[in-house]
């Protein structure tokens, strides 16, 4: 385990839904420049981007909130939506980082969250990086929805955890290692019920009405994955949006390709300051 993940500060901020927990890793240098907040994909939490951390710019804070209903934070009474994780996220900022404008580093369901808040304070928001967007039309985002989106019910029978099972030990295969794997795993099932609301969440995002929306400045990054051709469609949506494609990053983007990942981050706030 790396300096930067042992040092890794935990904590709760108090949301409009109850509690919103939250990963920091504390600036290992003097402070400086804008916080950046890590917004994580579906199904899991802010512990995706723990490798991550050990790659980040050593002089600013990253924070990592969960959303509600993930990780560590309070589920809310009704099923959330992409706003309501937006709101979450903001409940952090407000308390972590006061009337400082910010950063926000989304991947997958994150890019959409990013998005989200950027529009609902834009005050708040210096700029966007978005990694491998979930950028849907109407008719195919329904489709998936029908697919992925529908509760997941839990049962005394295993396989019941057979899909999060399996999407764990295939990145095992891949080289995350069975422990790393076996974290992502844990952290996935912990939503139970509601492990796919935030796929709900995005499949009923309407993302092209609000990418489009979007006037700050943002960088987006597609890798090599499904998400390719939507991402790409995603950075003509945003005015002024900066496409960068990383063809040669292929699988778990946020551990085995975290320095290759934090590199690029770290040049494009850099020289957008």
């Amino acid at each position: 385990m790396s300096d930067a993940v042992r040092s890794i500060v935990k904590g709760y901020s108090n949301g409009g839904g109850g509690q919103v927990h939250w990963r920091m890793r504390p600036p290992v240098s003097e402070n400086s420049g804008d916080d950046l907040y890590c917004l994580h994909p579906s199904p899991y939490s802010g512990a995706a981007f723990e490798e991550l951390f050990s790659h980040l710019d050593h002089s600013k804070r990253i924070i990592a909130p969960d959303y509600p209903g993930y990780g560590g934070s309070d589920a809310l009474e009704t099923k959330a939506s992409i706003e309501d994780y937006a709101l979450g996220v903001d409940s952090v900022i407000d308390d972590l980082s006061a009337n400082r404008p910010v950063d926000l580093l989304g991947f997958h369901t994150g890019c959409l969250v990013g998005v989200e808040l950027a529009l609902q304070r834009p005050e708040r928001v210096h700029r966007l990086i978005l990694i491998d967007c979930p950028f849907f039309s109407a008719e195919d985002s329904e489709r998936y929805l029908n697919a992925y989106g529908q509760s997941h019910k839990i049962s005394s029978d295993l396989d019941c955890l057979r899909v999060q099972w399996n999407r764990a030990m295939m990145n095992a295969e891949r080289g995350l290692g069975v422990e790393r794997s076996y974290q992502l795993f844990s952290e996935s099932v912990r939503a139970g019920s509601g492990v796919n609301d935030a796929f709900a969440a995005a499949f009923s995002y309407p993302s092209i009405k609000k990418f489009s929306a979007v006037c700050h400045p943002t960088i987006v990054v597609a890798t090599q994955s499904s998400l390719l051709e939507p991402t790409r469609n995603s950075a003509c949506s945003i005015s002024g949006a900066k496409l960068v494609e990383r063809l040669d990053i292929t699988y778990s983007v946020l551990d085995h390709h975290a320095e290759q990942i934090a590199e690029l981050v770290n040049g494009c706030v850099a020289n957008s300051e």
